[in-house]
């Protein structure tokens, strides 16, 4: 897990180091915003979206309510320190949790993604986890600023693995633009978005119009009562 602070006292970094509970400070590492991609381009909100699945806890006076691992911003007390603790501990239960699954995921732990993009799964060095295929790099690139935060995207190896992990979270929106991720679907007779396989525009940049569809799309059947 990444405790990431961004511009913190040194007083703050040393208290915070200093009351981590035991069974944290073999898990927690401290880490700075320059050491990865943070911004809003496909490569920077998918690495945002591994580290959240990581567990990745962002604390920064620079406001990015949007980002997955955006906590809030820098505390100014000791009270405020022990928030950040408690953050921690709660954070780690539910990335534990979420472990146990045995599926591969990346997205927020803290609370439960809204949306849960389902794509096929691969051998470990084409995981999701570890590359950025172009069609999901099109897809987050596409997703509208305030949408993709919310948003996990999951493989398993077996159709009784994604049940289980769909059956956790009965209020999320499962999506899926390939033909074996919507297959797994409906075989677990899942009420689903079915996309078309994301792709850039002719010049290389996102296509804004299949992003604002998508979240409509989500949004609608968000709405409507499942079975």
């Amino acid at each position: 897990m990444k405790l990431i602070l961004d511009e913190a006292p040194i007083e703050l970094v040393g208290y915070i180091r200093d009351h981590l509970p035991e069974s944290l400070r073999d898990e927690v590492e401290m880490a700075g915003p320059d050491e990865f991609e943070y911004n809003d381009s496909a490569l920077g909100r998918w690495t945002q979206l591994t580290l959240a699945g990581e567990g990745a806890r962002l604390w920064s006076n620079t406001v990015n309510k949007n980002s997955p691992i955006y906590a809030g911003p820098l505390p100014s007390t000791g009270k405020g320190a022990d928030l950040v603790i408690a953050d921690l501990v709660y954070t780690k239960q539910q990335l534990d949790f979420y472990k146990g699954f045995g599926v591969v995921y990346i997205g927020r732990v803290e609370v439960d993604p809204r949306n849960l993009l389902v794509i096929d799964h691969k051998r470990a060095k084409e995981r999701h986890d570890v590359h950025l295929s172009e069609p999901l790099g099109a897809l987050l690139s596409a997703s509208p600023v305030d949408w993709w935060g919310s948003l996990g995207v999951v493989s398993a190896g077996s159709v009784d693995k994604l049940q289980a992990f769909l059956e956790a979270m009965p209020d999320v929106v499962p999506l899926a633009y390939t033909v074996g991720a919507a297959a797994k679907l409906r075989y677990l007779d899942v009420d689903f978005v079915e996309l078309d396989e994301p792709k850039y525009l002719d010049d290389g940049k996102p296509d804004l119009k299949y992003g604002r569809n998508m979240r409509g799309l989500a949004n609608s059947l968000f709405l409507t009562p499942m079975k």
